[in-house]
């Protein structure tokens, strides 16, 4: 399959974006080589989230997303890194599908202590591609979550109560603005930007890639706990009473919830 060459409609105003999405889907089609992924390109994990696009566009490179071609059109669009979002429209859209699955390398500097690490890739390809290194990042928890929308939004890990959160683990962001131009934003070279993509997900341009602080991998206790519906209280208040009382920052319990089954799942580190 041949590598697809994309453009990218960079109204970051896309929600209220009122255009026709065919206009940008035509204009694409007729500058850009086609691809057979359309299908895929669609698909989410959870239903809530999924929407059938117009087309679908992947860039290979950020070059590729400072391609303007069709930004008078005023379609809607949405960016996709993996598309773990439970909710519609976060990452998917009527208009035109970005998919970022092509930004999928990472490079680690052991002088420096970080790890450039593209967007597209999924967490559990970052931690292996990582592992021989002996060093980690602080990211996501469940294999196949892709890496924009955890470093873009927050996101706990299994080592918040030692590093922070995951976006306090960013030193610098490889952006792609609304005005096509091409930035690398650390705290030093523009604060107001920098504090801004904490959270923000994708309202201040698309991030191509996150150069992030690495530290040393370390042998760890994982236990997977699960408790019947009716004990649901109880397990709240012991998870609340440990958040507020426990001293050792190398733990950490991050619950989660099934919808069948009757039970209420979590996950300790010690």
């Amino acid at each position: 399959m041949r590598p697809v060459i994309v453009a990218l409609i960079l109204l970051f105003s896309a929600i209220l974006a009122t255009g026709t999405p065919n206009l940008a889907c035509n204009t694409l089609q007729n500058a850009l080589p086609g691809s057979d992924e359309y299908t895929e390109d669609n698909e989410h994990d959870f239903v809530s989230s999924s929407e059938v696009s117009t087309c679908s566009v992947q860039p290979e490179s950020a070059a590729n997303l400072q391609v303007v071609a069709c930004d008078n059109t005023r379609s809607p669009f949405a960016i996709k890194s993996g598309g773990h979002a439970f909710v519609l429209g976060f990452s998917s859209t009527p208009g035109v599908q970005v998919l970022l699955s092509r930004l999928n390398d990472l490079t680690y500097d052991a002088a420096s202590s970080v790890a450039k690490v593209r967007a597209g890739l999924t967490w559990d390809k970052v931690y292996a591609q990582l592992l021989p290194s002996g060093v980690k990042v602080i990211g996501g928890c469940a294999p196949g979550v892709s890496v924009g929308g955890v470093l873009l939004g927050g996101r706990y890990s299994y080592f918040t109560n030692q590093y922070g959160l995951s976006i306090n683990n960013i030193v610098a962001h490889d952006l792609v603005l609304p005005n096509r131009t091409f930035v690398v934003v650390t705290e030093a070279s523009d604060p107001d930007i920098f504090f801004a993509l904490k959270g923000s997900f994708n309202n201040f341009g698309v991030v191509t890639a996150f150069t992030l602080k690495t530290y040393p991998q370390m042998d760890v206790w994982v236990a997977l706990v699960t408790y019947p519906i009716s004990s649901a209280d109880t397990v709240h208040q012991v998870i609340a009473d440990w958040s507020i009382n426990n001293k050792d920052s190398k733990g950490a319990v991050i619950p989660f919830y099934l919808s069948s089954g009757g039970i209420i799942s979590s996950k300790p580190i010690i």
